[in-house]
């Protein structure tokens, strides 16, 4: 405690070798132990890694035009990024039903957490969600027109569950960097729609007469083999469109004399095998 025993004073040294980092600009803030905040949807818990909760940490950042510090000089150690005003603020348009937490769900890069989402509010016309983030400075270089931010979900089908932690840590947003002129605004994207960015699928849209119980994130089928999904499910001038992002590999597939034929052929062992599946599993209880 200070002399007033009104502030705690925590006594920290820099190696030698690290001390030309810190300048009369560098901020101080604390990245250990477990978070806490409670809002509509009840508590939420924000852990740090477990090196960070068995032993503590504290992060700092000095950017340039800082000049040197004496031994001994006070510095003030905020509570979090947010609090110590050095993340990049960042607007991400998100999908629909992200289920991102407004208070803190993380932004990862390479599996180490870069940033977190701060607050989610509607865009000014109200048909869709931003979110508000903050990144650290040291991945500036990244934020630019070419990056992409992945929206990391668990996604339960009969075939099993992907991501399965999400289901109990929430989900969050992956940075996936790319080139071009540095921006703040970015539009997050779900995992089928980066694959065709990326030219991992091809795109195709079906109509039929009837849904046949299809939903998106169903697999799509062919001699058993999953070689894509459906990605949306809607209706369009009195039929049923369905658009199937299908895995490149599998582009051959099409050729002008199948094209026709082919995705009803996938569509319907996707339905025998969903019901297949569902039906021995019911039975397996």
């Amino acid at each position: 405690m200070d002399e007033d025993a009104e502030t705690v004073v925590i006594q920290a040294s820099i190696q030698e070798e690290f001390r030309h980092i810190i300048t009369n600009k560098s901020r101080f803030w604390n990245v250990s132990g477990i978070g806490a905040s409670v809002g509509f949807q009840g508590v939420d818990i924000r852990l740090e890694s477990l090196a960070a909760i068995l032993a503590g940490a504290i992060a700092v950042d000095s950017p340039d035009g800082g000049a040197p510090v004496e031994d001994g000089s006070d510095f003030t150690l905020y509570k979090d990024l947010k609090t110590a005003g050095r993340g990049i603020p960042v607007k991400i348009t998100l999908p629909d039903n992200s289920n991102l937490k407004a208070n803190g769900s993380p932004i990862v890069y390479r599996g180490l957490e870069i940033g977190r989402i701060n607050n989610l509010a509607l865009n000014d016309e109200r048909d869709s969600i931003v979110a508000s983030a903050s990144i650290e400075p040291a991945f500036s270089d990244m934020l630019t027109q070419g990056t992409l931010f992945l929206l990391e979900e668990a996604k339960v089908s009969l075939s099993g569950v992907e991501n399965l932690s999400n289901l109990i840590t929430g989900n969050f947003l992956t940075l996936v960097p790319g080139n071009g002129p540095q921006t703040r605004e970015f539009v997050a994207i779900q995992q089928e729609e980066l694959d065709r960015v990326q030219a991992k699928s091809v795109s195709l849209r079906l109509l039929a007469n009837n849904s046949f119980g299809l939903e998106p994130g169903v697999n799509v089928l062919y001699r058993g083999i999953p070689v894509g999904s459906v990605l949306s499910v809607e209706l369009v001038d009195d039929q049923v469109a369905m658009d199937i992002a299908i895995d490149v590999e599998y582009k051959t597939l099409f050729v002008p004399k199948t094209v026709s034929l082919l995705p009803v052929v996938l569509l319907q062992n996707s339905l025998k095998q969903a019901s297949t599946s569902l039906f021995h599993r019911l039975n397996s209880f």
